[in-house]
Formats: C-alpha cells, sequence, structure tokens
C-alpha cells in the first residue's frame, strides 16, 4: 500500500493537495480496506481490489472535504465533541502498548481515521479470550480523552489518546453506521455490570424498596475514625450535642465536637426487566444540625415507578450491604433520573404468618407486621418479640452499640400493638427457641413503625382485630414470652450461625489453557537423544520413586509491620522506644514477621522463622551501611579485626540484645550498647521498615525467602 500513489491518484481527479496528504492517504485505504473486507464477509464474495479502494477513497475525501461532514473521531480530537459522546467505532487494530500493567492498546476507526484506546481490565481480559476482535463494531460513551493538546487525529498517531471501560463499551449490528449517535446510550442490563468496568451510562428498572437513610460521620479523633447511625440513633445523638451546646446557634460549628464532616446517605432499589436488583446509593454531605432536614429535601422516585438512572458507579465489593445477590451502585450528586410512567400501586410482601419463612433463606431481606409483646436488653443488644397471625413469634434482634455502628428503634408503648418492621434479615429459627420462633435481624436500613402506611392498612386492620381476640391476662402467652427472652440471652448470634447448613460449593475446575504445559494432565516429556541403560539380566528393577508431596506454597507482598523474636512474641520491636537490653536467652532463635498486605492495617498476615542468615539479608537489603556504621565504637571494630561494618555490627548487637548468640562456628563479641545508641538503632530501624516493600516467600507457614521489592513504597499507595 504505497500512499504516494493513491495521494497521485486523487489530485489527478481534482483533490487538493493540502487536504489530501500521504498521511491522510494511508489512514483513509487502509480503512476503505476493512471496509471491503467486511462487505465481502457479508456477500460471501472477495470485493477487495484497487478499484474499489479508488471508489471509497473518493467518497471519503468528498464527504469530508466537499461536503465538510467532519468524522466523530476528528471532532473528538480537536475538542469540537466530547470524548463521552456515544458513537460507533470498530476495532481496526491491537497495539503492544500499555498504559497500565495486565491491559491492553487498541486501534479504534469510525470509517476515516485510527486512533489508540487504552483498555480497561474487563475489555482486556475479553481480547484476550477472543470475544474481542479486529473488525467487531462496539458502541462506546463515556470515554475519557488522555490528549492534553487539540489536535487533528493524524497528529496523534502514535499516542494513547482515548480510554474506554468495560461498562460503556456494548457490541453492535455489523451493519450499524459508524460515527456519532445522537441520543441516550441503552440501558446496561444489572447482571451484565461489572463491578470494574468503570461508569454505568444507563439503568432501567422498577423502584421496588425505598431504603430509610442512614448517616455517616467522620471524626478526627485517632481511635475510631467513622460512626454509622440509622435516623433515631441519629435523633439522640442530636439531642446530646444539643444538650451540650445549641446547634442552632450559627457560630457552632461540627469541629467542636471533633466531627470532620457528615453525610446522608439515601438509597432504594431497582429491580430491571430480568428480575435482577441494584441498590442506588446517594452520598450527601451535610452540617451537623441540618443533617435531618436533608432526607425530607431529596428528591428520589417513589415506590413502584419506573425508571431510567444515568451516570452510575458501580461498588466494587457489595458485601456490606444487607440484601443478598444485590449489586451497589453509587450516584451522581445530584441524581440523574427520569421517569418513564406514573408510580403504580405496589402490594408491599409482608411476613404475618409463620409459613411465610418457608420459602425464605438465609440472609434474604423481609418485611415482617406483628404485634408487639416486649423487649429485652442483653449483652448481644436488644430484642423484640412480635406475635404474628397464627400465634407463631418473631424475635428481632437489634445489636448492641459498636464503635462504628449504632442503631436504635422506637419503642411502643404499649403491648398487643401493632409493630411494622422493614427491610430486616432473616436468620432463621433458633434449636434452643422451638419452632414457633424466627429470629431475623437489624442493619441501618432496617425501618420500625407503629403507624400504618398506604400500602398495609388492611394489614393493620387484621392486626387490630386479632388483638382484641387475645387476652392480655392470659398465662400461656406471658410464660411463652418469657421463656423466649432467657433463650435469647444465653444463645448467641455465632452459635446460632454454627447451626446454619450452607450449600455445597462444587470445586473451580481451572482451564488447562491457564495451566503451564508441563504441568497439564495430558504432558508427556519427550526425549531427545537421550541414552537408556538396559537393567542386568535377572536383577529386578527397582520400583518407581513415590515423588514427595507438595507443600503449600504461597507468596505475599507487603510492608513489615512486626518484628519479635524467641520467646516474648507479644513484643514488638518496630513500637519499641529503644532496643532491649536483654532478653531471657534460649536454646532455639527464632523471630517473627507481620506484614500488612491489604489497605487497613488489620489486615496483616504473619510467619516465623529460625534462619538467622533470612534475618541478616533482610537487613541487608533495607539498611543503609551509612546509618549503621557509629553504633560500635572504633575500640570494639579495632579488636575484631575490622571485620565488621555497620550492618553487621548493628545485627549483632540486635541479636546479643535478643538472646541469640548467632553461629557456633563464629563467635562473637558482645557489644555494649548505652542508652543513645539504642535509641539511634531503634529510629533507624523504623525509618528503614516504614517504606520497605517486600515479597515474602512463606512453605507451611514458615518463611523461607524475603525479597526486598523497593525501599520507597507502602502498601496502601496501591489501592
Amino acid at each position: 500500500m504505497d500512499e504516494h500513489n493513491w495521494r497521485k491518484f486523487l489530485t489527478s481527479l481534482g483533490a487538493n493537495e493540502k487536504f489530501c496528504s500521504a498521511q491522510w492517504c494511508r489512514s483513509a485505504v487502509r480503512a476503505a480496506i476493512h471496509d471491503l473486507i467486511h462487505l465481502s464477509t457479508v456477500a460471501e464474495k472477495d470485493l477487495v481490489s484497487a478499484s474499489g479502494v479508488g471508489i471509497l477513497l473518493c467518497q471519503k475525501y468528498n464527504t469530508e472535504f466537499i461536503n465538510g461532514d467532519r468524522p466523530a473521531l476528528r471532532k473528538v480530537t480537536e475538542g469540537d465533541v466530547a470524548a463521552s459522546s456515544l458513537m460507533v467505532v470498530y476495532v481496526s487494530g491491537v497495539c503492544s502498548d500499555k498504559v497500565t500493567p495486565h491491559t491492553a492498546v487498541v486501534t479504534l476507526c469510525d470509517g476515516f481515521y485510527h486512533v489508540k484506546a487504552s483498555l480497561d481490565l474487563s475489555l482486556s481480559k475479553l481480547l484476550r479470550e477472543g470475544k474481542l476482535f479486529v473488525g467487531q463494531k462496539l458502541s462506546i460513551c463515556a470515554a475519557k480523552l488522555l490528549s492534553s493538546t487539540q489536535c487533528p487525529p493524524l497528529d496523534c498517531e502514535e499516542e494513547v489518546v482515548l480510554s474506554v471501560n468495560y461498562n460503556c463499551v456494548r457490541p453492535v449490528s455489523p451493519t450499524t453506521r459508524l460515527g456519532l449517535v445522537y441520543k441516550e446510550p441503552g440501558p446496561v442490563p444489572i447482571a451484565c455490570v461489572d463491578p470494574l468496568g468503570g461508569l454505568v451510562p444507563t439503568l432501567q428498572g422498577t423502584v421496588v424498596r425505598v431504603l430509610p437513610p442512614f448517616f455517616v460521620t467522620q471524626y478526627q479523633t485517632s481511635g475510631v475514625s467513622r460512626v454509622t447511625r440509622n435516623a433515631h440513633s441519629q435523633s439522640a445523638y442530636l439531642n446530646e450535642c444539643e444538650r451540650k451546646k445549641p446547634l442552632s446557634d450559627s457560630t457552632v460549628q461540627g469541629s467542636e465536637f471533633n466531627i470532620s464532616y457528615v453525610q446522608c446517605v439515601t438509597s432504594f432499589i431497582v429491580r430491571d426487566a430480568r428480575g435482577d436488583d441494584g441498590l442506588i446509593q446517594r452520598w450527601d454531605g451535610c452540617s451537623l444540625a441540618d443533617c435531618l432536614a436533608v432526607t425530607e429535601s431529596a428528591e428520589f422516585p417513589s415506590l413502584g415507578s419506573d425508571v431510567l438512572l444515568f451516570g452510575l458507579q458501580p461498588a466494587k465489593n457489595s458485601s456490606s450491604t444487607s440484601f443478598r445477590n444485590t449489586k451497589l451502585f453509587f450516584a451522581s450528586r445530584p441524581l440523574r433520573w427520569t421517569l418513564l410512567n406514573k408510580p403504580r400501586q405496589v402490594e408491599v410482601d409482608y411476613c404475618t404468618r409463620a409459613d411465610s419463612f418457608s420459602s425464605l433463606s438465609v440472609g434474604d431481606s423481609l418485611n415482617v407486621f406483628g404485634l408487639y409483646l416486649g423487649s429485652q436488653e442483653t449483652p448481644q443488644g436488644k430484642f423484640f418479640l412480635l406475635l404474628l397471625e397464627d400465634h407463631s413469634f418473631v424475635l428481632l434482634h437489634m445489636p448492641a452499640a459498636a464503635t462504628n455502628k449504632h442503631i436504635s428503634f422506637a419503642e411502643p408503648k404499649e403491648t398487643l400493638t401493632p409493630f411494622r418492621v422493614m427491610h430486616c434479615t432473616f436468620v432463621g429459627a433458633s434449636p434452643d427457641m422451638d419452632s414457633d420462633c424466627s429470629r431475623v435481624f437489624a442493619s441501618e436500613y432496617t425501618e420500625c413503625s407503629q403507624k400504618p402506611d398506604r400500602n398495609d392498612r388492611g394489614c393493620f386492620n387484621r392486626l387490630l382485630q386479632f388483638a382484641k381476640s387475645i387476652d392480655r391476662t392470659s398465662p400461656k402467652l406471658k410464660n411463652r414470652r418469657d421463656t423466649i427472652f432467657s433463650d435469647c440471652a444465653r444463645v448467641s448470634l455465632p452459635k446460632l450461625n454454627n447451626t446454619i447448613n450452607l450449600p455445597d460449593v462444587p470445586p473451580t475446575v481451572q482451564k488447562e489453557t491457564n495451566v503451564p504445559y508441563h504441568l497439564r494432565r495430558d504432558y508427556k516429556e519427550k526425549d531427545y537423544n537421550k541414552v537408556r541403560i538396559p537393567p542386568l539380566v535377572g536383577q529386578p528393577t527397582a520400583p518407581k520413586a513415590v515423588p514427595p508431596a507438595v507443600s503449600p506454597h504461597h507468596y505475599f507482598y507487603g510492608n513489615i509491620v512486626t518484628l519479635s523474636f524467641h520467646p516474648d512474641f507479644s513484643k514488638n520491636l518496630l513500637e519499641e522506644e529503644e532496643l532491649p537490653v536483654v532478653l531471657p536467652d534460649s536454646n532455639k532463635f527464632a523471630f517473627y514477621i507481620g506484614w500488612q498486605y491489604g489497605k487497613t492495617s488489620e489486615e496483616v498476615s504473619r510467619a516465623a522463622s529460625r534462619d538467622v542468615s533470612l534475618l541478616r539479608g533482610i537487613f541487608d537489603q533495607v539498611l543503609d551501611p551509612s546509618t549503621t556504621a557509629g553504633v560500635s565504637d572504633e575500640k570494639e571494630r579495632g579488636e575484631e579485626g575490622g571485620l565488621k561494618d555497620g550492618r553487621e555490627a548493628w545485627l549483632s548487637s540486635l541479636l546479643k540484645s535478643t538472646g541469640e548468640s548467632g553461629d557456633d562456628a563464629a563467635p562473637r563479641t558482645t557489644l555494649q550498647l548505652n542508652d543513645d545508641r539504642r535509641r539511634h538503632l531503634s529510629k533507624a530501624m523504623k525509618t528503614a521498615f516504614r517504606s520497605a516493600f517486600f515479597k515474602f516467600d512463606v512453605v507451611e507457614g514458615e518463611l523461607v525467602k524475603c525479597i526486598c521489592i523497593s525501599k520507597d513504597c507502602h502498601i496502601t499507595s496501591l489501592f
């Protein structure tokens, strides 16, 4: 493909040499060949020819330069159209460039120009699996423009211009027209949303639950930083703050209560046409005094309405919610949504009889409507007992106030009052409470009320009639209530969880394509020019040796946060102000290392080792000789012939101070350290290990190798 010949061909037909440059001809000819290959596939006939390329080349020139209809990618790179616009392009090639590890770069074409685009992890996986291939047409939106300058697409052919995400890319029909699409992108099914796939452009469904708001308070203290409260608990907290200082005063700020900020979380659940649920949350910042007023001004779609939602960000982990098989989405502020039709009447499903629990599984969300019989406070929390229409019982467990979560509800003043519990979690029947009592659990999404709603007036009236037929002075009812309360005080929730029969999970079968070739089941080692010695006649052949069992071998990455020695493994040397002078001697040397492998300080793994050379290797990789050169005085170094450098003296002093005698074949001189030198050693050790990033090789819980990857990297910076 010689672009100069095609340029001469166009200029001979009257094309302007300024417009049809050699670079433009090369891009247009490449796009024309792709078009002819696609037409050949549809027509089942070879249509690729020089005459066909020439006709398409003239058509592209007339469209862009004569008619003035600029292609989509040119409008994007020149800044006239946002890169997030909906457009149809096709994959014209795969590049070897990489913007980030484990991601791929492809070339996208709009029928005229070719630009490089970076794919996220999910799209890169589809490309490796062959589900995303060259020539496939895609509908993309919400792309990011990586180029900082506005220029024609021919000037940025070597740069990665766009970045696209999985949730904003959908395959389209091969007959779809290329270019910009002037309409909203189609809704994405909830089941097709990838948590790592970036922004979800549109989501369509019916509102099946409107959840009560809860509040997240961020404190400035060094201890507990965030506390979650439901609306009732937040109101009680505001009353407590009001007693300390009036919140109506405009000069009162949240910082006076050590509060950094308060966020109000409002949420609802939508169900799409396939029956999949999505939890939509919006986080609004507010002041301490106005946090309850934010919920009244929030504009959300009502229950039973069909809505079209825009610009949702999927959560990477939905395990924090109290709803099973529900994906969590974070909405923009303000939430953009369109009402498709008027809200219709929705019948709320209430559990008012024991047979309603037969179809539920542990962890399912449910609504309960019963008669309030009383409550009891225990160390585990507060328990509310409800009586159902068939004389069975439901025990609502409100967990005790924890350091990061406070939940409370308004309690009825009289017994046999209709009590509605919304959005609680089904736990199951307790074996110590008989089969007529089921147990449910309350969370920040749970709402309790004594007033009827417009959707449950029929159920409320039935419970009022049922309450009139019950004898309040019945000893049988009182004895059963006392028995349940006495049982719930001694039946803990962890014990209850042990009685749940979880379904068996089938083992995951790894694909042979993901296994190295020498570990596959059908692999047979080939012998090339190998000499075989036959066994002697009459001599029995030795039995084949049974290979030893492979021990569990694991690799970890992180920063060392704990270092302790035998026998006192509870003392962390990285937290001591100075090195200890002497610890009890031991016959066997052993040390214990703990490393942080996650974003939070609680994600710590540990391993032990008896190899003193491994410990010396760790210090040799991290400590700078100039830092520890002055730990021993010149007189002591001179007595040992100058064989010890700073790090060896540093380690020797550390091991002597922890009771380790070193190698038997190489006796060492005990270094006497004063207080200043011990403090110097402790400071040097903390500074070195604070930012050193290691790779740990662990076999059956024992550390066998430790390699320093970087001296200036912390695990929290990787998230």
